[in-house]
């Protein structure tokens, strides 16, 4: 049998941990990496009640405002101007 002292048996169990910690980092690294992200076509509008900009799909002809709840005509925000779609 071989003969290992305190320290080096401490040194070893440490080591292993961080081989096993890494691994383990390395392996979640690369397998999140893999997942493509897909994004919906949205445009940036206005509501017309209470002027909140929020994020809405394109092919909708009516959002609602997240803040207030109403129902908006399709008015986007393009460079700080308004224009109806």
């Amino acid at each position: 049998m071989i003969e290992v002292s305190a320290e080096t048996g401490f040194v070893i169990y440490l080591a292993a941990a961080m081989v096993a910690i890494i691994g383990i980092w390395l392996y979640q690294h690369k397998k999140g990496k893999a997942k493509e992200i897909i994004c919906l076509p949205t445009k940036t509008y206005i509501c017309e009640f209470c002027s909140t900009q929020y994020l809405a799909e394109v092919v909708k002809p009516f959002t609602r405002c997240p803040e207030c709840h109403s129902l908006n005509k399709n008015i986007y925000v393009k460079n700080n101007q308004k224009k109806p779609l």
